[in-house]
């Protein structure tokens, strides 16, 4: 009898190494992803799922990291693993949308999307699942039923970070710049590292006409990557706007150095050179950003600008 109650107290002192094991790597995986170190993170995941197949936090975490590297097989494996595991899984349910959307299964997404949806028990996973919804129909140019998604999504989860950026884009696009930027800027104080999240907030806050404040989150921006084309381009905006022309078309000429196809950066220097009467310049910069898809990206205000400047 002894010796069983050893041998019990010895089976269980390794099932709880193994699970302060997996916690480790798990852990451990967190911090690697917070570097962008996503390989890495995905390797320390697998070792923690050595130690605990059935470890849902490992499984979910590796899952999004496998999409996000477009690893879509070993994404697939990992949710329908947690699928097997609990098939009323809003996580795994989730992830099998994201999966099929991103291997252009728009149906399937949807699907797998709505049952998540219709399975979520509480806010932040009804949040999530109607993200995913959304998610789906932005991925089928449903843009404004996208929008309202995403802004349902946001209402029962405000810190969803993912959903704050798409809500911002699609706001922006229509012209909502001081609701776009209100996103972001709440995006901002959950993900300081995020250069797309600073960026965007550069980029609404010199379409509202804040140009101190475009050219405080543009430098910070280039903290992180200071050959950054569009970040150059919206810095070149803002000391445009502030007598500092010299100082802009700097910028603009760093900018097109970097990405010689940058349509933000010639219709700012378009710009520039009607701000110096240079309208010759303007129009070649305007016509140079319609080339390389300006309309397509930002909107019709460059064709105005052309028929009004450079006729």
């Amino acid at each position: 009898m002894k010796y069983l109650t050893i041998l019990i107290a010895t089976f269980t002192l390794s099932a709880a190494l193994s699970a302060q094991n997996a916690k480790e790597y798990i852990a451990e995986a967190k911090r690697a992803k917070n570097y962008f170190d996503y390989s890495g993170a995905v390797k320390l995941l697998g070792k923690a799922i050595k130690e605990e197949p059935d470890n849902t936090e490992a499984l979910t975490e590796r899952g999004n990291l496998n999409l996000l590297m477009e690893r879509w097989k070993r994404a697939k494996k990992d949710f329908e693993h947690l699928i097997e595991l609990d098939s009323m899984s809003v996580t795994g349910w989730v992830g099998m949308a994201d999966y099929h959307r991103g291997m252009q299964e728009y149906d399937s997404a949807m699907k797998c999307a709505e049952l998540a949806q219709i399975l979520a028990y509480d806010a932040p996973t009804l949040a999530r699942s109607k993200i995913a919804v959304a998610e789906v129909h932005l991925a089928e140019g449903r843009d404004s039923t996208a929008l309202v998604g995403f802004m349902k999504g946001l209402e029962i989860d405000s810190v969803n970070v993912p959903a704050m950026k798409k809500s911002a884009q699609l706001l922006a696009d229509r012209g909502r710049y001081d609701e776009a930027n209100s996103y972001l800027m709440s995006a901002y104080l959950y993900d300081r590292f995020d250069l797309e999240i600073l960026v965007n907030i550069a980029y609404t806050f010199n379409k509202m006409g804040f140009y101190n404040d475009a050219l405080y989150y543009s430098n910070l921006a280039l903290d992180m990557d200071p050959q950054h084309p569009v970040t150059l381009s919206n810095r070149a905006f803002a000391f445009m706007n502030m007598g500092m022309e010299e100082e802009a078309l700097d910028d603009i000429k760093k900018s097109l150095a970097n990405d010689g196809t940058n349509p933000l950066a010639y219709k700012y220097a378009g710009e520039i050179y009607l701000s110096l009467k240079e309208d010759s310049k303007a129009c070649k910069s305007f016509r140079k950003a319609q080339k390389f898809g300006y309309d397509d990206i930002y909107g019709e205000e460059l064709s105005n600008m052309i028929e009004k400047s450079c006729n």
